[in-house]
């Protein structure tokens, strides 16, 4: 749905927020090969999402190709005993593709349905298939996109970060590191998932709330969590980061505050303070750590900066030098370790 949404609105021509919070900010012709959906499942989908049917103005083609309905699923790459090789249903298709001008996107749904070969655990299989994505995208100067599954994991595991989230993409490890941008989404535990629906004001039912993230990406990209709720409308998982963010006050953001500055304290105290910068140390990069505060996990590097701001002006932490040609960074309390010049660092990252 959330691909559907981005094609969509990619083909429109017109600028708005896809699925994925992000601005489309290119527009194009769009092909989309579904392996599991019918042609009847589709345009359900495309009428839930354009109910005032506007893809009739659309400036650009979306074509949905629903494998069940032309002969069933074809390979685009296989295994032949060691030699991988495209099959000859996908170089017919392909030869087309070529022959489209203003091609921007490309979507397989998924990837499981697309690739006979071992991509969950051969290395090789997994870069033969990032391989041919990466050609067909500069034959066609279109991204191509992979849908794909996370591994399952226990009912009561719940992910933090999208770090966690990477390392649960299936498959082998040459599937992330051979495309250039990978986006995780994953569902949040139903104690968070009831708060956000009723900070929101909208009904709490299971596989409602979702969390998402850029896990790895080539190039400048925001790492920053995203936070999703489903239309009941239509389906689709819809950025709400910014309202809830907005409704996150009261008791809960004080809370929030205080365990900020109790963190911030407390690693001063061991020798291993943190900062407001980039870095190994920085609070957006330690608030990954499994020693960090859980109601800290999870926010934007905004809100954290924020929240280092907002304790600074309240004079319970300062900002601190600790060499002469260093900046003022170093986060700790206003009669602590640094403020007294007694603050001795404590390296090694066994010692976090």
């Amino acid at each position: 749905m959330m691909t559907l949404d981005m094609g969509m609105k990619i083909a429109s021509g017109k600028p708005m927020v896809n699925a994925f919070g992000g601005m489309v900010k290119e527009y194009g012709n769009v092909v989309i090969f579904t392996a599991e959906d019918d042609e009847a499942e589709m345009h359900r989908r495309i009428d839930r999402l354009d109910p005032f049917q506007e893809r009739m103005n659309y400036a650009y083609d979306l074509k949905v190709v629903s494998l069940p309905n032309v002969g069933g699923v074809f390979p685009i790459l296989s295994d032949n005993n060691g030699e991988f090789t495209t099959s000859q249903e996908f170089e017919k298709i392909y030869e087309q593709i070529l022959q489209m001008s203003d091609l921007k996107l490309i979507v397989f749904d998924p990837l499981a349905s697309f690739v006979h070969a071992d991509v969950n655990a051969d290395p090789a299989a997994g870069a033969a298939l990032t391989g041919l994505l990466a050609q067909m995208a500069t034959e066609t100067g279109a991204s191509v996109l992979m849908c794909h599954h996370m591994t399952k994991i226990k009912d009561d595991a719940v992910i933090k970060t999208p770090e966690q989230a990477r390392n649960l993409i299936r498959g082998t490890s040459a599937l992330v590191d051979g495309v250039r941008s990978a986006f995780a989404v994953w569902q949040v535990d139903a104690g968070r998932g009831q708060k956000t629906c009723e900070k929101l004001g909208v009904p709490y039912q299971r596989n409602t709330c979702f969390d998402g993230a850029v896990v790895k990406s080539n190039g400048p990209a925001s790492r920053n969590v995203r936070h999703f709720v489903r239309d009941p409308n239509t389906g689709l998982l819809v950025d709400r980061t910014e309202q809830i963010e907005a409704l996150d006050s009261g008791s809960a953001r004080e809370a929030k505050l205080d365990a900020m500055c109790d963190w911030i304290i407390h690693c001063e105290r061991r020798g291993i303070a943190l900062t407001h910068m980039s870095g190994n140390n920085a609070v957006s990069r330690r608030v990954e750590d499994a020693d960090a505060p859980e109601v800290l996990q999870g926010l934007s590097k905004t809100i954290l900066e924020r929240y280092v701001r907002e304790l600074q002006q309240a004079r319970r932490i300062d900002k601190f030098q600790l060499t002469a040609t260093g900046g003022k960074i170093w986060l700790g309390a206003v009669d602590g370790l640094m403020a007294r010049g007694e603050y001795e660092a404590v390296t090694g990252r066994d010692n976090v």
